[in-house]
């Protein structure tokens, strides 16, 4: 029974292990298969065997305590099936004693026939009659339980006034022999009746309450619980993954927006570029209105454009369009070696 009882429990171990595994792993698996490339910026703890891993540990626990207290369980019920074990060993062993003891009787009960043959003794005879009153007192003086009634005992006073008969003498020697037996047999019997007192006061006990099936519903308590907690902490692990990856995900929508913008604001600053630097060379209303509208569009307070303003076409420009270029230039704090490669000859 308590071998029966361990097996299952370590069946429901296995299970609840390989059901907290299998919920491990299908909440490792929803987070993703990024993680299975050793470039992942990340490492999910879960997926990997370690010492320290919370669920792991938490598993372990679980299976170790409730395995030890049916180890308990089963040890102590294991103590008891052996001390009953124990009281029919001594019950057998004491009922084998009984029977040599009946038999070694029984031998010397058929000396003493043998003897009253020999001697010639009717069975009904006063003499046989007066001689069980004798082995009666014998027996009891002998340490055996007997009792006499008052006829009896006044039978016996008037058989000692007078001396024994031969025969008397030697079966009362063959029955002194029978008495140590006899003491024997009382003695196993008693341990008999005490061997099976015990075995029902125990098996009593058992039925009351059996501490292997007491253990092993405290075990899958145990078990239930720990497998509630892993699946909560399975929970949080996800939970706190998928924050992560949406702090990462975040920074990186910042990140490429930022890069986005600094990318269209070189573009911008290019085009500007280009727009004042066409501007200074054509010298034209439109080329200086292109620039303005470039400078708004990128609103920048400072470009870099060339070295020094030469202007090489006289009389090619209003003086309006001047004046624009001016403003241009200054609204922009142009330096004269901003404007590299351009030669603009101001004094025409």
């Amino acid at each position: 029974m308590a071998i029966t009882v361990q097996r299952n429990m370590q069946e429901r171990v296995n299970q609840n292990t390989m059901q907290s595994k299998s919920m491990e792993n299908e909440a490792v698996n929803k987070r993703g298969k990024k993680q299975n490339t050793a470039s992942s910026k990340n490492i999910f703890a879960g997926n990997l065997n370690l010492m320290d891993d919370p669920i792991a540990k938490k598993r372990k626990e679980a299976q170790q305590k409730a395995l030890k207290m049916v180890q308990d369980a089963w040890g102590s019920d294991q103590t008891v099936e052996d001390s009953i074990q124990e009281r029919r060993d001594s019950y057998e062993k004491m009922k084998q004693l009984r029977e040599e003891n009946y038999s070694v009787i029984q031998d010397l009960e058929g000396n003493k026939e043998a003897l009253r043959e020999e001697y010639g003794v009717d069975p009904d005879s006063q003499e046989q009659q007066d001689l069980k009153l004798l082995e009666k007192m014998q027996n009891q003086q002998g340490g055996l339980e007997e009792t006499f009634t008052d006829e009896e005992q006044e039978r016996l006073s008037e058989i000692m006034k007078n001396p024994l008969t031969d025969y008397q003498k030697e079966a009362l020697k063959l029955n002194g022999q029978e008495i140590k037996f006899k003491k024997d047999i009382q003695s196993e019997e008693a341990q008999m009746r005490k061997d099976m007192a015990d075995i029902r006061s125990i098996n009593l006990e058992k039925l009351k309450s059996d501490p292997m099936v007491e253990a092993q519903k405290s075990a899958e308590d145990i078990l239930a619980a720990a497998s509630d907690e892993i699946v909560g902490m399975l929970k949080d692990q996800a939970v706190d993954h998928m924050d992560e990856e949406m702090e990462e995900k975040k920074e990186e929508v910042k990140e490429a927006a930022e890069k986005k913008e600094e990318k269209e604001e070189q573009k911008e600053a290019i085009e500007e570029k280009r727009a004042i630097q066409e501007a200074m060379i054509a010298k034209t209303k439109e080329a200086v209105e292109k620039a303005e509208a470039a400078k708004k569009k990128h609103d920048m307070p400072d470009v870099s454009i060339g070295e020094t303003i030469d202007i090489a076409q006289p009389g090619t420009q209003t003086q309006d369009v001047q004046k624009m270029l001016n403003d241009l230039k200054n609204s922009m704090n142009l330096l004269e070696a901003d404007l590299k490669g351009i030669k603009v000859d101001e004094g025409v």
